[in-house]
């Protein structure tokens, strides 16, 4: 019997990594997840937990300060390597590239989001990283917030063009958080940084890893 149940863990604890490697960047249904893998929500739970402590996947919190009654509060998943869980995918860099790839905003992001916590750590910002979203369809890819309660908001998207559409939803935390918010950072990937009106700003997403510090948002 424990080697059954060894070999079961074998075959499934990689076939929960891909299935969190499908869904990175979305909201984790612990429900849902039980339901594919075919175990219980505690087991679930367990191996995410075990996950977590090797570094494979990390959580990022919803947040909420009372923008609207309607808040979403899963966590969304990310694995830590944003390589790998295009691997996991099935995706490669040629793919990723193509103009019309399907499944690179969730890489992208998820890329966005460990850089920021890679920033996090290296330049001890005292911010707290959440992910926002509402039952109306508002959602912010990231929010950093600092102990003071200011705010930062982040998104991604997987496009060499933006325009004023896109901060919606950054315009919407801007108008309901008044002076505590700080700004709104569209990464893309584009080759300008460009302002969008008031605290709202495109920027490449190259500013992440060529040496230029966007700490200072």
């Amino acid at each position: 019997m424990r080697e059954l149940k060894r070999i079961e863990q074998t075959d499934r604890l990689p076939r929960f990594m891909r299935y969190l490697a499908a869904i990175t960047a979305q909201e984790l249904n612990v429900a849902e997840a039980a339901r594919v893998i075919g175990v219980d929500a505690g087991t679930i739970r367990s191996d995410l937990a075990l996950f977590e402590t090797v570094y494979l996947v990390h959580r990022l919190p919803a947040w909420s300060r009372n923008l609207t009654a309607k808040i979403k509060k899963r966590s969304k998943i990310h694995v830590v390597d944003s390589g790998f869980a295009a691997w996991l995918r099935g995706q490669s860099a040629d793919s990723l590239a193509r103009p019309t790839a399907e499944g690179a905003g969730p890489i992208m992001e998820t890329f966005v989001i460990n850089e920021l916590m890679k920033l996090r750590a290296a330049t001890e910002l005292e911010v707290d990283l959440y992910h926002f979203r509402d039952r109306d369809g508002r959602e912010i890819d990231c929010i950093l917030q600092t102990p003071d309660s200011r705010v930062v908001g982040v998104e991604v998207k997987a496009s060499a063009t933006v325009n004023v559409h896109d901060f919606r939803h950054l315009s919407f935390a801007r108008d309901r958080l008044g002076d505590e918010f700080i700004t709104g950072v569209l990464f893309y990937t584009g080759a300008r940084a460009l302002p969008f009106g008031d605290r709202l700003m495109a920027l490449p997403i190259n500013l992440l890893w060529n040496g230029q510090s966007v700490s200072s948002l």
